[in-house]
């Protein structure tokens, strides 16, 4: 869309084949569909609709910038913008594997009071193998071997 609002001649697809680092051809075909399925572009020349050059104006995505410009025309501006901030991020509440990982170790696996950090130790501990009697065996070992480290 950023593309079509610069009025640069050409399609999409010849405009950003002549980028330094040119995205995907299908990358680009499938952004032209998306945005005409929203209705920013025109169907036959990808020209910017009244919808479109309001959402390229817009810091946003251009699925939750007519999330926003329908709220508005409908009235309810701080509902849409509210609902738009939502969708648009991800979850405070989440943090990526590799944080926690870095920051607080695996994570320990609770079994009654005991706390285990290897998911073989804790299958051993509670007798929960349902393996065969080498994979058991294999979990003894480790679970041997684990005790004699000195390791939880």
């Amino acid at each position: 869309m950023r593309v079509k609002a610069l009025n640069l001649p050409g399609n999409a697809e010849a405009v950003c084949e002549r980028l330094p680092e040119p995205p995907a051809r299908a990358a680009v075909h499938t952004a032209v569909e998306d945005l005409r399925c929203i209705g920013a572009l025109t169907a036959g020349d990808e020209a910017l609709t009244p919808l479109g050059k309001l959402l390229a104006q817009l810091p946003t995505d251009a699925r939750l910038g007519k999330l926003v410009v329908y709220g508005c025309a409908l009235g309810l501006p701080d509902e849409a913008i509210t609902l738009a901030a939502l969708l648009g991020s991800r979850s405070p509440f989440l943090k990526p594997a590799e944080a926690r990982e870095v920051r607080h170790g695996p994570t320990p696996i609770m079994i009654g009071t005991t706390c285990h950090r290897d998911s073989y130790q804790c299958l051993y501990d509670a007798g929960q193998c349902s393996g065969g009697g080498r994979e058991q065996a294999g979990l003894r070992e480790r679970g041997a071997e684990r005790r004699a480290r000195g390791v939880a």
